[in-house]
């Protein structure tokens, strides 16, 4: 992808994003069609409902990154295979399988029951027919690879103790990719299976939402099942082939732990003895008597709630926690830096009411402080996430482009302190002066 240059007034020009606009629609159309496919099919050729649901995922992700063919091209073959560079390269993927089947066999928390249908998926799919697809992947990608001599290739010298021709920077990122995608997918998967399962009994096996409150969970359901679904294929998806492979790593320890401190396992460590601002009292509840402000502030929640999932679905199948895989500037991303993380918070605050706290002032303000506490969190996670992207000049562009365009671009104005240029300075003065991406 070839940026856009700044304008010569210094007024930055808004790069083009890596995802198209269409991808929206498109992903959710093949989204729907694969969440009838497993509602009505949910015993694939026998393999059983963990298998048959990656098999659904899978199909999601592939008809998906035909838009990438569609908008890019299909990447052509430029050289015959080498048949030694290929062992290498299968030396190095056998190498990452061994050790992540190792992490998941050494660490108690993968022998929950929770990972069963996760695992059961991967020995449901487990055969001949898989090997061949990612031989033939790995074939194909060789002959068509600007560079052939990537991780996988670089792995496999440093497996054979061969580290002089081992690049250890593009080691370092595979390892922290594999780390990404090893951690994360597990809990996309399991989520995907059951929300798909419990949004299928809302839909078919129950009555129908006649009454606001079901219509609600329905939507909401809706939205949310459709989000995880789409973040599962996006770290399954992580392919040279689709060009959606991972670029850089958030190479910092902060940005890593207020990552996965909001996510299980951690996240029982983290915000449930902490940050627990929950109470028994929730916004139904609160606004029963009075019925109209119930439904308006319901369709709110159903606006964040289906912000969100858009954010999600404009990233197509490029979507990952800790990774840069393409600076996404549309959809969603044309109106903030950061739609999931604000629709997100903004959600907690209308669905929890912590101010409310069943009138106890005290109780009230506690609550506030520590759902802000949240806040300030995901905050972090989108400060640090600012600066692992600005080392790529497009996303410099586009936070620039943000900073006088966005729905709060007044929040930089007010306060100057708060605005990316002013947040990033050094990233902002490389990009503004002509200085070269050190990425």
């Amino acid at each position: 992808m070839v940026a856009s240059p700044s304008k010569p007034s210094g007024s930055p020009i808004k790069p083009r994003s890596c995802v198209g606009w269409w991808m929206l629609p498109w992903g959710v159309s093949v989204w729907t069609a694969g969440f009838f496919v497993f509602g009505h099919y949910r015993n694939i050729a026998g393999l059983g409902e963990a298998a048959s649901c990656l098999l659904v995922l899978l199909a999601c992700g592939f008809l998906t990154g035909l838009g990438e063919w569609v908008r890019q091209g299909l990447p052509r073959p430029q050289r015959m295979p080498d048949g030694a560079r290929l062992a290498f390269k299968l030396v190095g993927l056998a190498f990452t399988l061994g050790a992540l089947s190792f992490v998941y066999w050494l660490f108690p928390v993968y022998h929950q029951p929770y990972y069963k249908p996760y695992f059961g998926a991967l020995q449901g799919i487990a055969g001949l027919g898989t090997l061949l697809v990612v031989l033939a992947y790995i074939v194909y990608t060789d002959m068509c690879m600007d560079d052939p001599h990537d991780a996988y290739w670089h792995l496999g010298r440093a497996v054979i103790l061969n580290w002089g021709s081992a690049d250890r920077a593009i080691l370092r990122t595979h390892l922290l990719g594999w780390m990404v995608k090893g951690f994360f997918l597990p809990l996309m998967f399991v989520q995907s299976l059951r929300g798909m399962n419990g949004l299928w009994t809302l839909l078919f096996q129950t009555a129908s939402p006649t009454e606001y409150t079901q219509f609600h969970k329905l939507i909401f359901e809706l939205m949310m099942t459709a989000e995880v679904c789409v973040a599962a294929v996006g770290y399954i998806f992580a392919l040279q082939l689709f060009r959606s492979h991972i670029r850089s790593v958030e190479p910092s320890l902060l940005g890593w732990a207020v990552a996965v401190s909001c996510y299980a396992p951690f996240f029982d460590g983290v915000f449930k003895p902490y940050l627990d601002y929950h109470d028994a009292l929730v916004w139904d509840s609160w606004l029963a008597p009075w019925p109209e402000m119930r439904v308006v502030w319901g369709c709110a929640i159903l606006v964040l709630t289906t912000v969100y999932a858009a954010s999600t679905f404009a990233f197509g199948i490029r979507f990952s926690n800790l990774t840069h895989r393409g600076i996404v500037t549309n959809g969603t991303y044309a109106w903030t830096k950061h739609p999931a993380y604000l629709s997100k918070n903004a959600f907690w605050w209308l669905v929890s009411v912590p101010f409310v706290a069943g009138g106890d002032p005290e109780l009230a303000l506690r609550h506030s402080l520590l759902l802000l506490g949240v806040n300030i969190v995901y905050a972090l996670r989108a400060y640090t996430e600012e600066r692992h992207l600005s080392r790529d000049d497009d996303y410099v562009r586009y936070a620039l482009w943000m900073d006088r365009h966005s729905l709060f671009s007044f929040v930089g104005r007010l306060i100057p302190a708060l605005s990316y240029a002013r947040l990033h300075k050094a990233a902002a003065a490389r990009v503004t002066s002509g200085g070269t991406d050190p990425g």
